[in-house]
């Protein structure tokens, strides 16, 4: 690869978002890469109401959902991310997670993007409704999607890590 090598990934905090950070650092360590780490909070809904005030304050209460994130990502970027490798974490608000992260990409002129392949429902495989599919779908650069992880499947991120240790027929 030539230039800046960013790897931007996206976390909701579930387990299958720790398994692609790991996945996005063994990357970036092997590449000399930087990594992204971001979350996108969606906007509080605001309840309808006839000329009633809404019973709490709506911007603070967003205020504090976005300092969380930003707290959870960076206690997520100092529990998987080395200090040898430059990471930094981007807190989005936005009613689409996956037009945000591909903006950000774009912005960010990510080159590639490591994120969660959650198991998802079949409606959602039916309709493409998941943040994951969309942004495989419609990213600008390559998306590697790592699976939830499974103890009966053993450590996912493998291949990873042995990635330039492999010979020619070997198994993976």
């Amino acid at each position: 690869m030539n230039g800046h090598t960013t790897i931007m990934c996206p976390v909701d905090f579930s387990e299958a978002s720790t398994a692609a950070v790991d996945a996005a650092v063994t990357m970036a360590e092997r590449i000399a890469g930087d990594v992204v780490l971001v979350h996108v909070v969606p906007p509080v809904p605001v309840p309808a109401s006839e000329g009633d005030p809404v019973p709490f304050d709506v911007g603070s209460y967003q205020r504090e959902l976005e300092n969380s994130a930003k707290q959870a990502l960076r206690a997520l970027a100092q529990q998987c991310v080395p200090e040898h490798v430059a990471a930094r974490s981007v807190v989005l608000t936005g009613t689409d997670p996956a037009g945000e992260i591909l903006q950000l990409a774009d912005k960010e002129n990510a080159s590639m993007i490591v994120m969660a392949a959650h198991g998802e429902s079949g409606w959602e495989r039916r309709t493409g409704g998941s943040v994951t599919v969309m942004v495989v779908r419609m990213a600008c650069c390559p998306v590697l999607t790592v699976p939830e992880p499974d103890p009966s499947r053993g450590d996912t991120t493998t291949f990873l890590r042995d990635w330039g240790e492999r010979t020619p027929g070997s198994e993976l």
